[in-house]
């Protein structure tokens, strides 16, 4: 009895570890930290480091932002440059608390768009024609732009692009097929929106919340050129077999495109006037390493899995599992204890009538994966505080969580065939809430192996 009790209080130890080694890792990335960090004006020069642009002193200083994170990053902005901000405004989901002195707020839906995205966006459109050659934009993007910022192409409307999403984003694609597709039906994605600025000096701040960090798929690219076209778009739907599921408008608008009768996204820099500096100021790698350094702190050997993953939500949890499992009986590649740092998205791949999201649903599929293995738990969360169409960020889950739902008469398997994870942790007790964040650089997971 007494070694079972020790068992048990281990692993309740592993979890409050876990929580804590994440927290450390969402302060490593706060939008208003990571703006400060790299942001400076000295002399009437605006820098990130790695770029620099030379205030001029007759031209204005615009700001504009897109995302989750662009509230907190916005305001380390006006604190920073203060009066010599002429104007901007940023896109924010609803309920985002702004505190802003200067720069204008609006809240619209994520994650699928709704009427106030489209109206959002034709207001920053509006404010964007204002700037003049000589004036110096600044651009602050983040995860989430993609829905808060909607503007339909061609015949299209809002709904048609919102049902698109719900479909794509329950198909088991990529967020890079997902957002080739969604460039190729706004007039905003894709390079488009930066077309409405003049020959004027652009810095873009983002911050990522994509594999890979492609600048393309940040927000859908508002900014930056894209290399993927029409045909790749229907390319995507076909290989998820989604022709017949998606609005026939759209399907018929990407045919259009594919045939040239529609203006493919910005390929090239030369095909915008303005001069566009871009620099990532926070994204997934630094949440990873920050978990490391707080689980080492606690004694764990830590080990980062590089570069971010990015692949089906039960594709990914056995892998991760598989990865325990060599820690707990080979102690490779680290010895016990061991905490291994996984970063990236999931796609899952939803055929239930559940509730859940991505981590959820990983986590789950990690504890079946684990069930029996001594002194295993993970956590999975992301790092924006929102998980699928529910109020938690994630769950976690350990080596005995399906076993206590047995005796509980709960079956796991049946939570994860239906896409319910949200039902069944919320019936074990082991959510993870942390409320919106503020902040979006995909997730993470955070896995602990005891001796």
């Amino acid at each position: 009895m007494a070694t079972l009790e020790a068992y048990q209080q281990k692993l309740e130890r592993q979890q409050k570890e876990a929580r804590n080694f994440f927290d450390a890792a969402l302060k490593s990335v706060d939008p208003w930290h990571a703006v400060d960090s790299r942001l400076s004006l000295e002399a009437g020069v605006l820098s990130t480091g790695e770029h620099q642009i030379e205030l001029p002193e007759e031209g204005r200083v615009w700001v504009f932002g897109i995302g989750k994170a662009s509230a907190k990053m916005a305001r380390c902005v006006e604190m920073k440059l203060n009066d010599r901000i002429h104007d901007g405004l940023i896109i924010v989901p609803y309920g985002t608390e702004t505190d802003l002195e200067i720069l204008q707020s609006f809240e619209s839906a994520h994650p699928l768009p709704d009427s106030n995205s489209y109206a959002c966006s034709l207001e920053l459109v509006s404010m964007m024609k204002q700037v003049q050659p000589d004036d110096v934009v600044l651009f602050l993007l983040s995860g989430g732009a993609s829905a808060l910022s909607c503007i339909p192409s061609g015949d299209l409307e809002v709904r048609d692009i919102r049902e698109t999403t719900q479909i794509l984003l329950n198909s088991g694609a990529t967020i890079h097929e997902i957002n080739a597709i969604r460039r190729h039906l706004s007039e905003a994605k894709g390079g488009k929106l930066a077309r409405h600025l003049p020959e004027c000096n652009v810095l873009q701040l983002l911050i990522s919340d994509v594999p890979g960090n492609a600048l393309n798929d940040i927000g859908s690219g508002p900014m930056t050129t894209d290399p993927s076209t029409f045909n790749d778009a229907l390319i995507i739907l076909k290989k998820y077999q989604l022709q017949e599921r998606v609005p026939s408008c759209v399907l018929n608008h990407l045919k259009k495109g594919r045939n040239g009768e529609i203006p493919e996204t910005v390929k090239k820099p030369d095909q915008f006037r303005a001069n566009i500096h871009s620099t990532i100021i926070a994204s997934s790698d630094i949440t990873a390493d920050k978990a490391a350094e707080a689980a080492e702190k606690s004694g764990y050997n830590a080990k980062v899995y590089n570069p971010s993953y990015s692949g089906e939500t039960r594709k990914i949890a056995k892998w991760i599992a598989g990865q325990a499992i060599d820690v707990l009986s080979r102690n490779t590649p680290v010895a016990k204890p061991a905490a291994l740092i996984f970063h990236g998205e999931s796609y899952p791949n939803v055929t239930g009538s559940g509730v859940g999201g991505r981590n959820q649903e990983l986590a789950l599929a990690f504890g079946l994966a684990v069930e029996g293995q001594h002194n295993i738990s993970i956590l999975s969360a992301g790092t924006d505080g929102v998980d699928g169409p529910t109020d938690a960020a994630g769950a976690i889950c350990d080596s005995e969580t399906a076993l206590k739902a047995r005796d509980k008469g709960l079956e796991p398997e049946s939570f994860l065939i239906n896409n319910d994870s949200n039902s069944f942790f919320s019936a074990m007790n082991t959510l993870v809430k942390t409320g919106p964040t503020g902040t979006n650089v995909m997730d993470l997971q955070i896995v602990l192996i005891s001796k």
